[in-house]
């Protein structure tokens, strides 16, 4: 009887054992199918970021090559249509403070959407300029485009880059690499494209393709950007609090740096290759040179700071070579060698790598230090005011590079611009060094592979 009572037992522990390990490797199965979906999610929702930023910055820049002589063809002078252009600025530097706070209330998919849906929107309209009567109507519509354009570029980028920081927590420098490859890409051949359809079609065309495109991307942000909901409770960050820390500080400073520094290579470089004289073609393939540097190295930066390098430390590290750039640039009169193409060149490719190095870094470093060491919560209310001060810094640099740069190389010459440059990459350095021997754990000052963003 009992071997009996014995045998049952063992026969029923059997079928328990084998019910349990079908449903473990049932629901292995459903975690290995949700964690391929997930991932499916995020590479769609990294392709659509990727795809409108591009499309951003070839908007943002398409103008350049053939807007200035059909502004003075519509009676806009030098001045006039400069401030048409440095308006769009001048809204995201306003508006991006806004939109950082009403991401915690109205979703930051609809605030992605409606920022590409409006800047598609008045790029096309923007096209249509080419109808009004020459003055002050033109002018005037052409400044009331742009600050819409501006709005739509400050809520797409803001709510983006907040859900990219709430999505990717893990990842943000790899993914943020990413973006920047992406803007710098559009930056770079927006003039390129721009320049291409003005030349076949006319002024409306650009507008329209690149507008169009936008209203692509929108659709495609709909489709593959997953629902981020918005907070039911919310817990309000205060802007002097997050300001007041001297890390943070630097690491805003070092944004605003990045984005001067390209201002005033832009007003630099053009009257510096005067010299040379030299074909349009060859022209446009040296001032393509420092885009494809920044886009080349913010992947690469980005892997190596989500791989352990702090980014207050790489960004050290990107100083002096970027510093090296600007000496080569001019070149100083101390290296006693004479400027040519090829040094030029590489220049250039110092500075793109240094500046896309200090860019990414200052905002993995803001985010990590914000949300780590300054104990602040990771929510979007946090990302949003981390995002819009990251994009106010942008257009302050943006803003203040081309026009000191305009008036020192009108004062004193191309020699003193760079000097200039220099002088800004050694300030950021001495303040760098300064924050890392104030760092409490001096074990992760140069490695810190535990440490995530």
């Amino acid at each position: 009887m009992d071997s009996k009572i014995e045998k049952n037992f063992v026969s029923v522990s059997t079928m328990t054992s084998t019910k349990s390990l079908d449903l473990t490797e049932q629901d292995k199965g459903q975690n290995d199918e949700s964690s391929k979906f997930v991932h499916r999610n995020q590479v769609l929702f990294i392709f659509a970021l990727v795809f409108a930023n591009f499309a951003e910055a070839s908007c943002f820049s398409l103008q350049a090559p053939f807007f200035p002589k059909f502004a003075e063809g519509k009676g806009a002078t030098p001045s006039i249509y400069g401030l048409i252009f440095a308006i769009l600025e001048v809204t995201i530097l306003l508006s991006a403070p806004v939109y950082g706070k009403l991401v915690a209330y109205i979703s930051c998919n609809v605030l992605m959407q409606f920022g590409l849906a409006l800047a598609g929107v008045t790029v096309i309209l923007f096209g249509l300029t080419v109808y009004l009567p020459s003055g002050s109507i033109f002018i005037t519509c052409c400044f009331i485009l742009r600050v819409l354009d501006g709005l739509g570029v400050s809520a797409y980028l803001t709510s983006s880059y907040s859900a990219m920081a709430k999505q990717f927590p893990d990842r943000i420098a790899s993914v943020f690499g990413l973006l920047e490859v992406a803007f710098a890409s559009g930056s770079t051949f927006g003039p390129t494209i721009g320049g291409l359809l003005y030349e076949y079609g006319g002024y409306l065309l650009p507008f329209m393709v690149l507008g169009s495109t936008l209203l692509i991307a929108t659709v495609i942000n709909h489709f593959c950007a997953p629902r981020i909901a918005i907070p039911e409770i919310r817990k309000p960050v205060s802007l002097s609090k997050f300001l007041s820390d001297f890390g943070t500080i630097v690491d805003l400073l070092s944004i605003c740096v990045t984005f001067t520094n390209l201002g005033l290579l832009n007003v630099f470089l053009e009257p510096h290759l005067r010299q040379f004289k030299l074909e349009p073609i060859a022209l446009g393939l040296i001032f393509v040179t420092q885009g494809l540097a920044y886009a080349t190295a913010s992947p690469l930066i980005g892997w190596i700071v989500d791989h352990g390098v702090p980014p207050k430390v790489m960004n050290l590290i990107c100083c002096p070579i970027s510093m090296a750039g600007a000496i080569l640039l001019g070149p100083l009169p101390l290296l006693e060698i004479d400027s040519t193409i090829e040094l030029i060149v590489v220049s250039l490719s110092l500075i793109g790598i240094g500046e896309a190095g200090r860019a990414l870094c200052g905002f993995v470093s803001v985010r990590r230090e914000t949300t780590g060491r300054r104990g602040f919560h990771e929510n979007i209310e946090t990302y949003g005011l981390i995002t819009s001060t990251f994009l106010s810094c942008t257009s302050i640099g943006f803003s203040i590079g081309p026009s000191v740069g305009g008036l020192v190389l009108e004062a004193f010459g191309s020699i003193p611009t760079t000097f200039l440059m220099i002088g800004l990459n050694l300030m950021m350095a001495l303040l760098l060094i300064i924050n890392l021997l104030n760092h409490n754990n001096w074990k992760t000052i140069i490695w810190n592979p535990n440490q995530r963003n």
